[in-house]
């Protein structure tokens, strides 16, 4: 196998989430980690071309003893969504996650501004243990619709870093947006045949 073919076939396996130790530039980074993934799971929207909104479905359930540093987050398998910003909700909320919140950057009435670090990316996050209420960090993703269609993200790519460590770790998270009733099924927005 060529190194072009290498590297082609380890950008794969890193997109769908398997289990691959990537060495680089920047040092060593590894996949996984002690950042937990969550099972997989989806959800849709219809909305039109331009809308901003926040996804805020997921969390950084971080085991182990050692904080992380929050290094990049990713669109994966998307077209036709645009990674606007991310954020990060401080452990200790009445509410969980809020799922989808119109706008970028979120506000939402379960939300404190004073409890939303930003920006998320360099931010630091806790093990969930450690936390009140055992809470992990909220997520909070802002994106922009910026093309029509039947648009299908597949999930999110995490990079954090812990004790000088970088990790990558698959988020089997996806969302679907239908940008008119064209595409819709049933007066609803379809998620893709499995």
């Amino acid at each position: 196998m060529t190194t072009r073919a290498a590297r082609a076939l380890l950008s794969v396996l890193a997109a769908c989430g398997a289990p691959v130790a990537v060495g680089g530039c920047g040092g060593h980074q590894a996949t996984g980690g002690p950042l937990v993934a969550p099972n997989g799971h989806g959800w849709a929207m219809s909305q039109p071309v331009g809308f901003e909104f926040t996804d805020g479905l997921e969390t950084l359930h971080l085991n182990g003893e050692r904080p992380a540093t929050l290094r990049k987050v990713e669109l994966v398998g998307s077209h036709g969504l645009e990674l606007l910003g991310v954020a990060l909700v401080k452990p200790g909320r009445d509410v969980g996650t809020v799922q989808e919140i119109d706008g970028w950057p979120a506000r939402d009435r379960h939300i404190n501004p004073s409890d939303v670090v930003s920006p998320g990316i360099g931010a630091t996050f806790t093990p969930a243990r450690g936390n009140p209420l055992g809470q992990s960090y909220e997520l909070l993703v802002g994106m922009k619709v910026v093309r029509a269609g039947y648009l299908v993200r597949d999930g999110l790519r995490i990079t954090y870093a812990v004790n000088g460590t970088s990790y990558t770790r698959y988020f089997p998270a996806q969302l679907t947006v239908c940008t008119s009733a064209r595409f819709e099924k049933h007066g609803s927005c379809p998620f893709p045949d499995g």
